[in-house]
C-alpha cells in the first residue's frame, strides 16, 4: 500500500483507504479536490498503470 501511495504521489494523487457505503473497504483517489473510489487494490493498481505509466502501479 504504501508503494502504491507513492507512486500515487509522484503521479500528483492521494492515495488513502476507506470504506464504502456498505463499510466494506475501498480506496480513494484524489487530484485537485475530484475523488474516485476503487473497490480493491487491483484497481489502484491498474489506475496508476494508467496514470503513472507503464510497469509504476506496484
Amino acid at each position: 500500500m504504501r508503494t502504491m501511495q507513492a507512486v500515487a504521489a509522484l503521479a500528483g494523487y492521494e492515495l488513502r483507504e476507506t470504506t464504502d457505503s456498505r463499510g466494506a473497504p475501498a480506496y480513494a483517489i484524489t487530484r485537485w479536490n475530484l475523488a474516485r473510489v476503487l473497490p480493491d487494490l487491483g484497481a489502484v493498481e491498474a489506475f496508476l498503470e494508467r496514470v503513472a505509466g507503464p510497469g509504476r502501479g506496484t
